[in-house]
């Protein structure tokens, strides 16, 4: 009974995600994309669902939660129904043949980060440390007391995306640690799956296979993918927004950037991470590009979609991150720093790779470097993501975080992502 719930559950997010994309792209685009997109973005209009009930003091139980989603689902049907003929502006790219013995190396790596995390999260209960007690514990408390609660719980102040997520699926039939990972793992392979088809719709499906690999091949990756922290469905949402982003500057797109700054502010929803780290950037990026009002109204709807959670935040007298934040020059962490990304298990080659492969990115570019805001707007995104992750380990007292071991690699396992995506689809181009 618990999985025909649980099902029914996700089934009920993709088509609410389904609709939403059809609704944003003016088109009822293939069925895969459809359902790979859509369960990322219904875990979005959950978020609203949760967060809406909640801000007027309803209870978050079965009943209001199932009728908004009701309201929720007929409108976006009704808004769907009157799209235009213009589409979506990814289309197929060239496509790249690459040895067959590549192409089976990259199925089978991608074929055992699916198992492993398909494997963990569906036996194992929430075991990491961070999980147990910032997710998962939060999210059994407020699913308890029908409320986000706001104090008595660790980390109070944290986006929601991921804890309205959990509680959804405990709505039938209560509390279970087996559907907490299933929501999540799903999450992750429905974002990953939608990754691949964009990919594939804009490069080739060699090219999409070889990114993919890449991506679940990431060492730390392939430990965030068993479930219980956070940090890869930030990701997820920042690797498919900057596809959508690169793609809808360069061919000015209306549709393409709304849909880029949507899944944007789904990250910011995830985690506080997903605010500095990717929203920050984003609109950074998007402003130097704003030379037209889609570009302009993509701002402004990231922006409206990723910021009343830090209002609620700063109006319940609450900081906008957990650690506080005060500045000081820490640079004897240095080599630490240094160790991280290049000495260590954590990342394996990637970072010795990404140094490279910028090089020759950048040569490649140097008469051209100030049209690579407009070119390449993803790889300016992730180099002022590094740079400000960087900038808060190195001159804030976040630095501990990186000596003790704490946070620093989780942090970083988004602009690593976002710096693999970029720059393998630029080299397997180029060559």
């Amino acid at each position: 009974m618990i999985w025909i719930f649980a099902l029914l559950t996700a089934a009920i997010l993709t088509f609410e995600g389904a609709l939403l994309l059809q609704v944003v792209t003016r088109k009822r685009d293939t069925l895969l994309l459809q359902i790979a997109l859509g369960y990322p973005l219904g875990a979005l209009v959950n978020v609203f669902v949760f967060f809406f009930i909640n801000l007027f003091g309803i209870p978050l139980t079965i009943v209001p939660i199932a009728i908004l989603h009701v309201v929720a689902l007929i409108a976006l049907f009704l808004f769907a129904k009157k799209r235009s003929v213009r589409g979506f502006v990814v289309e197929q790219g060239d496509t790249l043949r690459c040895h067959p013995l590549l192409i089976a190396l990259c199925a089978v790596f991608i074929a055992l980060a699916v198992y492993a995390s398909f494997t963990y999260a569906l036996t194992l209960p929430s075991f990491y440390w961070d999980g147990f007690t910032a997710w998962a514990m939060r999210a059994k408390q407020s699913f308890v007391a029908g409320k986000f609660l706001m104090e008595g719980v660790i980390q109070p102040q944290y986006p929601v995306l991921m804890h309205s997520l959990y509680m959804v699926y405990m709505l039938p039939l209560g509390w279970s640690d087996m559907l907490v990972q299933f929501s999540t793992t799903l999450l992750s392979l429905s974002g990953f799956s939608a990754v691949f088809i964009v990919l594939r719709r804009l490069h080739g499906s060699s090219t999409s296979l070889i990114c993919l690999a890449l991506l679940t091949g990431l060492p730390i990756a392939v430990i965030h993918l068993r479930q219980g922290y956070c940090d890869i469905h930030i990701s997820v949402f920042v690797l498919l927004s900057a596809l959508f982003l690169s793609d809808g500057i360069r061919k000015n797109h209306a549709s393409t950037l709304a849909l880029s700054a949507i899944l944007c502010a789904a990250a910011a929803w995830t985690k506080w991470e997903g605010l500095y780290f990717a929203l920050v950037p984003w609109c950074v990026v998007v402003g130097l590009n704003a030379r037209n009002k889609s570009i302009a109204r993509a701002l402004a709807l990231a922006l409206a979609l990723a910021l009343p959670w830090s209002v609620f935040v700063l109006l319940q007298g609450l900081p906008l991150s957990p650690h506080g934040g005060s500045f000081g020059i820490h640079l004897s962490a240095l080599p630490v720093l240094i160790d991280s990304l290049f000495g260590r298990g954590t990342f394996g080659l990637h970072w010795w790779a990404i140094i490279i492969v910028s090089a020759l990115f950048l040569h490649a570019h140097k008469s051209k470097l100030l049209k690579i805001p407009s070119r390449h707007p993803e790889f300016l995104w992730a180099v002022l993501s590094v740079v400000l992750l960087l900038g808060v380990y190195l001159f804030t007292n976040d630095v501990k975080g990186l000596i003790q071991g704490d946070n620093f690699s989780r942090a970083l396992i988004m602009p690593t992502l976002l710096l693999t995506q970029t720059l393998a689809i630029w080299g397997v181009k180029k060559n």
